[in-house]
């Protein structure tokens, strides 16, 4: 499941910007939608079951910010950091290890 827009679902990020100049959903959030605290809290269960599953291959499909946000937590960042993961529309990226590090493999091909 997608970030939930609240107010702003449907509305791009430009005509939002069109009234506000400086928004940015990672600092300034969705007016009656769901906190980046939350979302993160959904993508942290995700990454705990991937690795209570003991599997060495998890496909997981999901859409933009949900998915930066994923990688921000699998990384072990804060969830605003996902917004250095620019990921274009049906892009693929693999999540994995660097030996024992969590590690961004392929990103956006």
């Amino acid at each position: 499941m997608e970030w939930d827009y609240g107010d702003y679902e449907g509305i791009s990020s430009d005509l939002i910007r069109k009234d506000n100049p400086e928004y940015l959903i990672w600092t300034h959030g969705v007016p009656n939608g769901e906190a980046l605290d939350d979302v993160a809290a959904r993508a942290d269960k995700i990454v705990a079951r991937v690795l209570e599953s003991g599997l060495d291959n998890v496909l997981i499909v999901a859409h933009g910010h949900f998915s930066r946000i994923l990688t921000a937590r699998w990384l072990g960042l804060d969830p605003h950091e996902g917004r250095h993961f620019i990921l274009g529309t049906a892009k693929v990226c693999t999540l994995g290890w660097d030996k024992k590090t969590p590690a961004v493999v392929r990103w956006g091909l």
